[in-house]
Formats: C-alpha cells, sequence, structure tokens
C-alpha cells in the first residue's frame, strides 16, 4: 500500500482475515459437572492475500465442545469439520478439528489451562497429516 492511499477490501493490507464465531451452550446437566455446546466459524476473506496475509477464501466450520467439570478441574474436549474454500466443491481441502484442553482454577482470577489441537487433512487415499 502506498502511504496516504486508501486500502480496498479487495487487498487491506496489514490486516489479516476475520473469523466471527459464536459460540452456543445446548445442554448442561450433573448438577453444571456436564455441558454441551457447539460453535460455528465463518471466515471473513478481507486480508491481503498479495502480501501473505490471507487467503482470499470463504471458510467455514462446526465445532462441538463437551466439557466435563471435577471439583476446579475442567476437561474440554473439541471435535469439528472446516471446509475450506466454500464456493468449491472440492473437499480434499477441507480439514478436521480436534483438541482436548484441560484447565485448573487457582482462584477467583487466575485460571491455568494446557491445551493441545491438531487439524487433520481430509483426504480420500488416507494421507498423512502434517
Amino acid at each position: 500500500m502506498v502511504p496516504g492511499s486508501i486500502p480496498t477490501t479487495i487487498d487491506a493490507d496489514d490486516l489479516t482475515d476475520l473469523t466471527i464465531a459464536p459460540k452456543l451452550r445446548l445442554w448442561q446437566g450433573l448438577e453444571d459437572k456436564l455441558k454441551f455446546g457447539a460453535r460455528m466459524d465463518l471466515k471473513l476473506p478481507i486480508a491481503s492475500e498479495r502480501h501473505g496475509l490471507g487467503t482470499g477464501n470463504w471458510d467455514i466450520g462446526t465445532v462441538g465442545i463437551a466439557t466435563y467439570t471435577i471439583g476446579k478441574t475442567s476437561l474440554d474436549s473439541n471435535a469439528g469439520y472446516y471446509t475450506i474454500e466454500i464456493s468449491l466443491a472440492d473437499f480434499d481441502d477441507d480439514r478436521w478439528f480436534v483438541g482436548q484442553t484441560i484447565r485448573q482454577t487457582l482462584n477467583e482470577k487466575w485460571t491455568l489451562f494446557a491445551e493441545v489441537f491438531a487439524f487433520l487433512p481430509n483426504t480420500r487415499a488416507g494421507g498423512h497429516a502434517n
């Protein structure tokens, strides 16, 4: 971008793609120890493809979330599916998402957590996950 010029929506510099990700609690039970939720992610292609800050594609994903709490410790399990470039009918670029988080509430202001997650390819041939 030339200093002083107005960025366009086609190639906005210094921005990354925008993701909107509302989360919905679907059910809770067992005295609030078990909770189920869902999240839908919509990625809007507003960043610069030319500068490598965005893909230029619309992506959409859904994630299911299950949380189990024991005392001050919570386990969050996540699984979902992401459609990459929703305008195309090519499912080879799509990804599966799995994740696990453990959270420990230390006090009213502090929570310690560890998280591991992976994006796995959606291949018909059973390719490797890298």
